[in-house]
Order: structure tokens, then C-alpha cells, then sequence
């Protein structure tokens, strides 16, 4: 659990007032070494019972406590809290909010569903269900946006939902379902050789004979992803610059169904430049501007083709695009 999509929910932190606790209810309720002088949240319900004196209970106090957590892990008195609610519920409070946060996700209530995982990874950092839950909830929110919704927004989402499902991964390796979304969530950014690893890993931990409909579908998916995988290796050879084995790999796509692929010309074109053949380079680059007329990078390596070969016109030419899409 990152601080990238913390931002989002401060905003959460206004409808709390904070107080502090009665000396003497420090003391009944064995929280003061933790607690004394340490300012807790309260709701305007749970304010208004505390203003009137009717006082306000541990489960109460522990639930404002959990969604300020919730909201920002790194507020000020995070720790306290932490320590507070361990101790009145005895390192079990953490279960009480997965419950209450996937009956709010089951119902779509996105946000406060998020809150309440965060808080439980507060308590539990490496909790299974707090982590698929959390990561799963950020999916929800990123895929529920609205077009209202800014792209920073949905970025941060997304990538909070795939950093979630490695670390779930990493630290839970046997449990399938981690690797079943971490798979949709490289797929969703191009990383397919990475997609196809974490699919085939969740086909391994799947129980056999178990063919339900999940397991149909990544077994299909995984063999969708045969060209696309080898296409990325092929582009990851000549980002490595082993232009040559590049060539061998991604030569046999041309004129194919993936052909309006723009990267697969663009490093193609780029291993060909490297090895000298500009001949067979050029017709790349072109193509790459056809399927996506802002590539600065395509423009300039046409800039240096032409430069090499003498063609002073070819090269302004370029360097003029480039200027006007910087613009």
C-alpha cells in the first residue's frame, strides 16, 4: 500500500472532529500509556453523543480511528491508533473490517470498501484478504470512473491495483486469484510476456480437474497471447540491443494481423537502422507515422536515416514535424 493514491482520499477527513479522552476512561479502558494526550476522531454522531455525556464506545471509537487510518496511513497519531484498537480488540479488529468492507464493495460503495482495507493493512500489513480485497477495490474504482473522472485519477488507481496484486503475489505465492487479476493488469498496459507468466502461474495453482469458467477463459487467453508475447521479446531483443535476434523475431509479423501494431515497425525499424540497413528501416518508420502520426521517436530516428544518407531536405522535414508537436 503506496501513498500514490492517498490524495484522493483526505478529502474523507473533514466530516471528523478531534478530542481527547477523559483521564478516567484512559484508565477503565487500559488504553492511557498509548493514548494520553493523543487527540481521537469522532464522526458528528459519535461528537454529538460525546458532547451530550453519554460517552462513546470502543467500537465506536475504533471505527473513527480505523477510517482516519484509512484515509491517510501516514497521519499523525497512525501508530497510536494502531496500538489503541490492537489492544481493545486483541489483534483482531482487522477482521471486522474485511467483513464490513466487502459487504460495502459487494454493494458498490467503492471507497469507503477501499478505507476500510487500507485500515485493516494498518493493523495487518500482510493480511491475505485485507491485500486481495484492497487491490480489487482499487481495480473497481479505476474501471467504475467516470469520464468526469481526471486521468491522473484513474492512473494512480491502476497502478496502486497492480503494485497491490505483485506484493500479493509476492508475499501470498500459492493463492491463485492474485495471480488471475495481476494477469488483466499487466494485460491492460501491453506487458504481455509478463501477463502470460502470471496467467500460467494461476493455471498451475489452480486445483486440477477444476475447469470452471475463470480457468476456461485464462486457458484461452493464454494461448491468445502466443504472437503478442513473442512480438514484445522480439521488441525487448532489441531494446537490449541484440538487434539481429530482434530482426529474426519480429520480421515474420509484417503485413500480419498485427501489423497495425505501431511498436512492432518501430523497433523493427530501429534494429534495421542499427545494423545498417536504412533501406529497410525507412519503410518501418513510415509506417510507425501512419499508425500513430505523433511519434517523436520515429521522427527523429527518419531524421537521422536521411541526415546519413545526405538528404538535408528529408531531415528538415522531420526536425519540422518534431517542432510542431512539441508545440
Amino acid at each position: 500500500m503506496s501513498e500514490r493514491v492517498t490524495g484522493y482520499f483526505r478529502k474523507y477527513l473533514d466530516k471528523f472532529a478531534f478530542v481527547e479522552l477523559s483521564e478516567e476512561y484512559l484508565t477503565r479502558s487500559k488504553i492511557g500509556d498509548i493514548m494520553d494526550g493523543v487527540p481521537v476522531p469522532l464522526k458528528k454522531e459519535d461528537l454529538d453523543k460525546f458532547s451530550a455525556g453519554e460517552g462513546v464506545t470502543p467500537e465506536g471509537i475504533a471505527e473513527d480511528m480505523s477510517e482516519v487510518m484509512g484515509c491517510d496511513p501516514d497521519f499523525r497519531y497512525a501508530e497510536k491508533y494502531t496500538s489503541c484498537i490492537n489492544r481493545l480488540f486483541a489483534d483482531k479488529y482487522q477482521y471486522r473490517l474485511i467483513k464490513e468492507a466487502g459487504s460495502l464493495a459487494d454493494s458498490e460503495h467503492f471507497d469507503r470498501a477501499c478505507v476500510l482495507y487500507r485500515a485493516a493493512l494498518c493493523l495487518q500489513p500482510e493480511m491475505q484478504d485485507a491485500m486481495y480485497g484492497y487491490a480489487r477495490v482499487c481495480r473497481n474504482i479505476y474501471m467504475e470512473a467516470t469520464e468526469a473522472e481526471d486521468e491522473e485519477t484513474v492512473g494512480r488507481f491502476k497502478a496502486e491495483s497492480m503494485e497491490s496484486f505483485e506484493r500479493l503475489t509476492q508475499v501470498h505465492p500459492k493463492f491463485a486469484p492474485g495471480y488471475y487479476y495481476l494477469g488483466f493488469a499487466y494485460l491492460n498496459i501491453g506487458l504481455y510476456v509478463k501477463s502470460d507468466l502470471a496467467w500460467r502461474e494461476y493455471l498451475k495453482l489452480v486445483p486440477d480437474g477444476k475447469d470452471n469458467d475463470e480457468v476456461t477463459e485464462i486457458k484461452e487467453k493464454v494461448t491468445q497471447l502466443k504472437d503478442p508475447v513473442e512480438i514484445e521479446k522480439g521488441c525487448n531483443e532489441v531494446i537490449a540491443g541484440r538487434f539481429e535476434n530482434g530482426i529474426v523475431i519480429l520480421e515474420p509479423y509484417i503485413g500480419g494481423r498485427f501489423d497495425k501494431w505501431w511498436p512492432l515497425h518501430y523497433y523493427l525499424g530501429t534494429a534495421y537502422a542499427r545494423v545498417g540497413d536504412d533501406d529497410s528501416a525507412e519503410p518501418r518508420f513510415k509506417r510507425v507515422l501512419q499508425l500513430n502520426a505523433a511519434h517523436i521517436e520515429t521522427m527523429e530516428e527518419l531524421c537521422n536515416l536521411y541526415q546519413r544518407r545526405g538528404d538535408g531536405e528529408g531531415c528538415a522535414k522531420y526536425k519540422k514535424k518534431i517542432e510542431l508537436v512539441k508545440m
